[in-house]
């Protein structure tokens, strides 16, 4: 039998419908058939796809850490988990992230992540040290999956827009401590848990697309409003995790956002008096008292709510992936073809192609497909030519063979001037 655990799916939205709804539009293609949604926001979801199928909790404060605790209090999974409301996951993303935790000894998972264009990576494998530091961990994107231990004091961590957690595990540890309101809080779970023996499993596969988008911490351009909830957060982790080396840590970590303002500034989204006013804030934040650990009760991680399952798939019902490509004066076409496609349940992603050689990027349309846009002669790896010299159908086939481990089409629908050909990719 295979290993099908029922899962909670917690998602944590403040001011953010329309994000939202793209991420439950995307959800009726997850190939993993067991998991129910939980959305902690401070909106009602109606009238959103499925809506009937996902369990609401209202919650108006900014505290991700709280938020998620309130998710958890809600859930009714044996495996947790998150997801952020300007992300998308792929097809199987929850099959390839649940299948970690078929090792009792498990209790976290993690995946790689893309960034807002969907090609490039934001996030790979990362350790993490006790003063909350990151360093990468080389792992290559086609590795199935990777298994770590506490070592040292470095750890895997996981990032929130891509994670899931045992939920015994987080019973043991309480929860999220609720004084990380945003920055480093699924960084202290990850410690604790390595700490306490729990392994954490890294899935290259398993990805999700990360948009970035605007909120009350920073613009769409990632350029920060504020760093005050960063200070704090950094300052309390080295409180309660480091030794006395963390006055230096904390230094360095004030060196390295005094850079990374200046960076924005040369790049021209900063002026210079923005980069004063904002390294006060970061100031206030790194000298704001220290709190008392706050993790979430064990009752919360523990409770067992009524299972309110999300997806119509069967388990094991194989899910149909089919390609349609164009140029930019066919996307009317395409786009029906594709929408009735979509309502079958069918995985539809169109390449739309403009006689230029524009950069391409991917994401997912709230109507319920994928779309990747550029020049038919612009690159979509960034480490690739400037310009790809090449027919559609060769362009085509060339971006079908870069997503086949996570699309692994079988028809292909080229959209032409005076026709439409149906092409039958080979197996």
């Amino acid at each position: 039998m295979r290993f099908h655990p029922q899962v909670s799916l917690v998602i944590v939205s403040r001011n953010r419908p329309e994000g939202v709804k793209r991420l439950i539009a995307s959800l009726r293609f997850q190939s993993y058939p067991n998991f129910e949604v939980i959305i902690v926001s401070n909106y009602a979801v109606n009238p959103f796809p499925n809506a009937e199928n996902i369990r609401q909790v209202f919650f108006d404060q900014a505290n991700i850490s709280a938020a998620r605790n309130l998710g958890i209090e809600q859930s009714a999974g044996e495996i947790i988990a998150f997801c952020d409301d300007d992300a998308v996951p792929e097809v199987f993303w929850l099959e390839r992230l649940v299948a970690a935790f078929e090792d009792p000894g498990v209790g976290s998972a993690g995946g790689f992540v893309r960034g807002r264009n969907g090609i490039d990576y934001q996030w790979t494998a990362i350790k993490c040290n006790q003063y909350g530091d990151d360093f990468p961990l080389e792992m290559a994107a086609e590795h199935e999956s990777q298994t770590f231990h506490f070592d040292d004091n470095y750890f895997a961590k996981v990032q929130g827009t891509n994670c899931a957690f045992r939920k015994k595990a987080l019973a043991e540890i309480g929860g999220f401590d609720e004084n990380y309101r945003f920055f480093l809080d699924e960084t202290d779970v990850s410690f604790t848990l390595a700490k306490r023996g729990w392994s954490t499993v890294v899935v290259p596969l398993a990805e999700v697309q990360h948009g970035f988008e605007e909120s009350a911490e920073r613009t769409r351009q990632r350029v920060p409003k504020t760093l005050e909830n960063i200070g704090a957060s950094k300052a309390y982790f080295i409180a309660k995790h480091a030794d006395d080396k963390g006055a230096d840590s904390l230094q360095e970590f004030q060196n390295l956002q005094r850079e990374r303002l200046l960076g924005l500034m040369v790049d021209g989204y900063l002026e210079p008096l923005d980069v004063e006013r904002l390294l006060k804030t970061l100031r206030t934040g790194l000298n704001a008292p220290i709190r008392a650990a706050t993790a979430g009760t064990s009752k919360k991680a523990e409770s067992r709510p009524m299972f309110k399952r999300f997806s119509r798939r069967k388990t094991g019902a194989p899910i149909e992936f089919v390609a349609i490509a164009g140029t930019t004066a066919k996307f009317r076409r395409m786009s029906r073809l594709a929408m009735a496609l979509q309502a079958k349940g069918v995985a539809v992603t169109i390449f739309r192609f403009s006689y230029t050689a524009l950069f391409h990027k991917r994401f997912f349309d709230s109507r319920g497909y994928w779309i990747q846009t550029g020049g038919l002669f612009g690159k979509s790896n960034r480490f690739g030519a400037i310009v790809v010299l090449g027919a559609l159908k060769k362009r085509v086939d060339a971006e079908i063979k870069g997503l086949s481990r996570q699309r692994p089409f079988k028809v292909l629908h080229v959209v032409r001037i005076f026709q439409k050909i149906g092409l039958f990719l080979p197996d």
